[in-house]
């Protein structure tokens, strides 16, 4: 085992090569020689620390989120989100949701994104006030996928309301993309208009959220003869053909 006085003393590259000698390894010793490195003045390795932590041990990677989740570092409070995910319960719920109003946009991103997954324990009146309040739009993207988590009999209603005010397409996007998850067919070709913007961002946007709606057959033909694969960017044309590729072996595999 690694002592703190040890660690103190080494550099953050020296201190990286020590985590990965436990890299293969998940004795109780290793872990809390690794749970060390979390107390370490360089950022880096206590996001590293936490990563291992992560793959390895679900008590240790839990206690290490809990400890660093308002660390200064905006990605050591990003793996300490990625760490509470891992235990669906009311009280990580509501630390995550906390982190909703972090000042770093990438660690809001982080918890709109794991909130997703945890038990709603949000009101709707509530987490509309933390999008009208947020400045970006790619959290607010992810925002729109919470409102359409709550149990709101005016969610769809309250998601309308937003995209008649929403000026951003990133978030746009995930309006309509949150109403086409409750039932609204209507969002669709809202959504393919913004394959005809000329920016590379919306349109591998638009792609990664077309891979997580649940479209019919009737949807992806349209999807299909509507967008002009020529005007994707090529950075993203790869991401889109592949997405149509697996549209077309789902029903083969189903047979």
């Amino acid at each position: 085992m690694i002592s703190g006085q040890e660690q103190g003393l080494t550099s953050g590259d020296k201190a990286l090569d020590a985590l990965a000698r436990f890299e293969d390894k998940e004795d109780l010793e290793s872990l809390k020689s690794i749970l060390w490195f979390c107390l370490h003045s360089d950022w880096i390795v206590r996001e590293h620390a936490l990563t291992l932590l992560q793959q390895k041990s679900l008590s240790f990677s839990l206690f290490a989120g809990r400890s660093l989740l308002y660390d200064p570092a905006p990605l050591v409070r990003e793996g300490a989100i990625l760490c509470l995910v891992q235990k669906k319960t009311h009280l990580h719920t509501r630390l995550i949701y906390g982190m909703l109003t972090d000042v770093n946009w990438t660690v809001r991103c982080e918890a709109a994104m794991c909130l997703a997954e945890m038990p709603v324990t949000y009101s709707l009146e509530s987490i509309v006030a933390v999008y009208l309040a947020e400045e970006d739009e790619f959290v607010r993207r992810d925002l729109a996928y919470l409102i359409g988590k709550t149990k709101s009999t005016a969610r769809a209603n309250t998601l309308r309301e937003l995209l008649n005010t929403e000026q951003e397409p990133i978030a746009r996007v995930g309006l309509l993309a949150t109403l086409h998850k409750l039932g609204e067919k209507d969002v669709l070709d809202p959504m393919l208009e913004y394959y005809n913007h000329e920016d590379r961002m919306l349109h591998r946007n638009l792609t990664n959220t077309f891979w997580d709606l649940n479209f019919t057959v009737k949807e992806k033909r349209h999807i299909v003869s509507t967008v002009s694969q020529t005007s994707l960017h090529l950075s993203v044309l790869a991401d889109y053909r592949k997405l149509i590729d697996f549209w077309k072996l789902k029903p083969q595999v189903a047979k």
